[in-house]
């Protein structure tokens, strides 16, 4: 599978990223995503900087994935969390 060259940019950081194709299909979204939590997190807790929101999420989407129940959303919590993971790495 060929991979891609891009930049995610999270939380006002930009992350230059190589992922396979499906994971570029996806990668817009899931940015969109990850900045949207971010600024709700933000206004919801004046006192989180970026970095305490993105551990918060990561920390969340994690104990979503333990404790789900359906193996779909088990699937789509994964692919979130690798996503995420490769983003930040």
């Amino acid at each position: 599978m060929e991979e891609v060259r891009t930049t995610i940019k999270i939380a006002g950081r930009q992350y230059p990223v190589l992922l396979t194709e499906s994971e570029a299909i996806h990668s817009k979204s899931i940015e969109a995503e990850i900045n949207n939590k971010v600024s709700e997190m933000k206004s919801q807790y004046a006192d989180f900087d970026s970095q305490d929101c993105l551990a918060l999420l990561l920390l969340n989407a994690k104990m979503d994935f333990l404790s789900s129940t359906n193996s779909s959303n088990d699937e789509e919590t994964l692919e979130l969390i690798n996503d995420i993971e490769s983003i930040l790495t």
